[in-house]
């Protein structure tokens, strides 16, 4: 990581003010370290596959958008039928949130050095996710070895412990839990909610909120949060 790096000087700027290591760099995973469309794409040709109607529009789908779910290309490509619809989202429910299907996922450009950077520079690294951890996390780790991003016994996971629990709810029970890890000096995360959350409970810390996917109706971000793209990993 190059000298003057904004992370490293605001870790410098905690260390003045009297906060000590373990430095602690947290990142939420879907659609923040990992890009989620390819799963939502692979569900959405294997429900094609599946059902003939799906496949004409299949073929008129951008697949380059990014969604936050399956349903929405569908009907920005033209497709309606309500019946059919409710059928692809029951598909895409069976098989998103599973160990198998994880492993479509990949990281963003940038993804794997910049987390390599933060351990060479003496960063504990966290992962909070709202991924559940009786289907999804041996998918989770074995995704992120295979794609090389650190997932040893130095790296801590916090996944929910129940599938229905909702993210938010999760995200500040942990919230006490990495207070106990060391100082927070990084949180990234995708959703505004989370990232207002971090904002709020760690004030020294830098909160950034990536600008990938949201779920419907997103929180406005608090004042002090950094605004990026995914691009921002490739800032080395």
């Amino acid at each position: 990581m190059r000298q003057g790096h904004p992370l490293l000087v605001h870790r410098q700027a905690l260390a003045s003010e009297g906060f000590a290591p373990p430095w602690v760099a947290l990142f939420d995973i879907d659609s923040t370290l990992m890009d989620t469309s390819r799963r939502n794409l692979a569900i959405l040709e294997a429900a094609a596959a599946e059902l003939p109607v799906l496949r004409s529009v299949w073929e008129r789908l951008d697949r380059k958008k990014a969604s936050w779910n399956i349903v929405d290309p569908l009907r920005e490509a033209g497709f309606d039928d309500p019946a059919v619809i409710e059928h692809v989202q029951a598909f895409w429910q069976e098989r998103f949130f599973t160990d198998e299907w994880v492993q479509a996922d990949e990281p963003y450009p940038g993804v794997a050095e910049f987390l390599a950077d933060l351990k060479e520079e003496g960063f504990r690294l966290a992962y909070l996710t709202g991924r559940h951890r009786d289907g999804m996390e041996a998918g989770t780790r074995t995704s992120f070895l295979r794609h090389g991003l650190p997932a040893g016994s130095e790296e801590r996971f916090f996944f929910k412990p129940d599938f229905h629990m909702g993210d938010l709810e999760f995200k500040t029970e942990v919230c006490r839990e990495l207070e106990s890890l060391g100082t927070l000096v990084l949180a990234v995360d995708n959703e505004p909610a989370n990232a207002n959350l971090f904002r709020r409970r760690f004030p020294g810390a830098m909160i950034v909120w990536l600008d990938t996917v949201t779920s419907p109706s997103p929180e406005i971000l608090l004042p002090g949060i950094g605004r990026s793209a995914p691009s921002w990993f490739l800032d080395r």
